[in-house]
């Protein structure tokens, strides 16, 4: 089963379902170090790639791991002309949210310490609002909708 989910958009406790329902084991991990850490970022979601691993363009040998039968696959897959004709008749999940809320999400996981990043621009920000202006000055809030609108 392959879920393909914009960042903070409760997938991972979609993910903790299905598997005590089904049984079946979450390959993230594996195809994200295997294939798509070290795969070609893609332009257009440079920002998004500094906040998750996992945002690449997918080979074909990815698409392959990402679709063996009695396994969850979660990932934050981009909706790049490649990858999207990668995926097109692949059977999948696709969980969205609206861009300003994943990254009100990032802040708030950033200040309750439930999720860390590495990245600065966040880390420097003083409050919620400066967080939302940092977001959308370095061109984060754009890539985010560009993901909802494909």
């Amino acid at each position: 089963m392959l879920i393909v989910a914009i960042p903070k958009s409760a997938s991972s406790s979609l993910v903790a379902s299905l598997q005590a329902v089904t049984g079946y084991p979450r390959t993230n991990a594996e195809v994200r170090s295997n294939f798509l850490t070290s795969a070609p970022p893609p332009a257009q979601y440079c920002q998004l790639k500094r906040f998750h691993s996992e945002v690449a363009e997918l080979s074909d040998a990815a698409v392959a791991a990402l679709v063996q039968p009695e396994q969850i696959a979660k990932l934050h897959i981009v909706p790049t002309e490649n990858n999207l004709t990668q995926l097109r008749d692949i059977p999948k999940i696709v969980l969205l949210r609206p861009a300003v809320e994943v990254v009100a999400a990032y802040w708030r996981g950033m200040e309750t310490a439930t999720w860390t990043t590495s990245v600065k621009e966040i880390a420097r920000c003083k409050s919620l609002e400066e967080w939302m202006q940092t977001a959308m000055d370095i061109g984060l809030t754009a890539e985010l909708e560009a993901f909802n609108r494909r």
